[in-house]
């Protein structure tokens, strides 16, 4: 088993790090970088109205706390919800508040929570990357509440060449795919000639939900795995239980 992890940097080289420690060969490979969103201007104006803020991911934490500090604001006092349990814990590190997170890390066991059963009329402030969470969105603007997506981030798609890209990972016998979001994955497959497509559909997909693996069947992936969260520990977790199940024969 060898894997290839297109994480942005930093989040990739720990996960690669993680899975060393578990003799699973791993290859970083960036698909995107993150930099400062356009909406860190209108921040604080946003917060002081919400009375639910949700975070999408730990690049909420560090962008958003970055930009208060700078105005030496503090987080408001409201209810704070998270994706999934690490920007959960990265929230409550940067505001000092309790952040609740589903089991299962995605829009949809989110919207299950009971703290976003009753929200007609409250003002729920959304903050993420440039672009997704439109199942939120659209769900809790369903249900009544006052919705408004801010960008405290950006994901810039960082292009390669896979005339030179894929024979290396081939050379180093890839056979398992990390990618955690739709749209990286339709970025990735746009990258790629016909020469190299089929090589790429018959690696093993890790991705963290089952919106996810059906888009990925619908894409052509025949081997999906749903990791249950976008965390390195699912993923990990994951990996660990596989490895597990190919020593035993399984």
């Amino acid at each position: 088993m060898a894997v290839l992890v297109t994480r942005p940097q930093e989040q990739g080289q720990a996960l690669c790090r993680h899975l060393a420690s578990i003799d699973v060969p791993a290859y970083c490979h960036p698909m995107m970088t993150i930099k400062a969103g356009t909406g860190l201007g209108s921040l604080s104006k946003q917060l002081c109205k919400a009375d639910i803020i949700i975070s999408v991911s730990q690049h909420v934490a560090t962008f958003s706390h970055h930009q208060l500090t700078l105005q030496n604001l503090p987080w408001p006092q409201c209810t704070y919800l998270a994706v999934g349990r690490k920007t959960a814990q990265a929230m409550e590190q940067v505001t000092q508040q309790t952040t609740h997170y589903p089991n299962i890390s995605d829009s949809e066991h989110l919207l299950n929570m009971e703290e976003l059963q009753n929200v007609t009329g409250k003002r729920i402030v959304i903050l993420r990357g440039n672009g997704g969470r439109e199942t939120l969105f659209n769900g809790l603007l369903a249900r009544g509440a006052k919705v408004e997506y801010v960008e405290v981030y950006q994901r810039q798609m960082l292009p390669f060449d896979s005339k030179l890209y894929v024979p290396m990972w081939q050379a180093n016998h890839i056979d398992c795919l990390i990618v955690t979001s739709g749209k990286q994955l339709e970025y990735f497959l746009s990258q790629l000639d016909n020469t190299h497509m089929q090589w790429v559909l018959g690696l093993k997909l890790l991705v963290p939900s089952q919106r996810l693996v059906d888009k990925a069947t619908q894409l052509g992936f025949s081997q999906t795995i749903n990791t249950g969260g976008a965390s390195n520990l699912d993923i990990v977790n994951t990996l660990r239980s596989r490895k597990q199940d190919l020593k035993n024969g399984e």
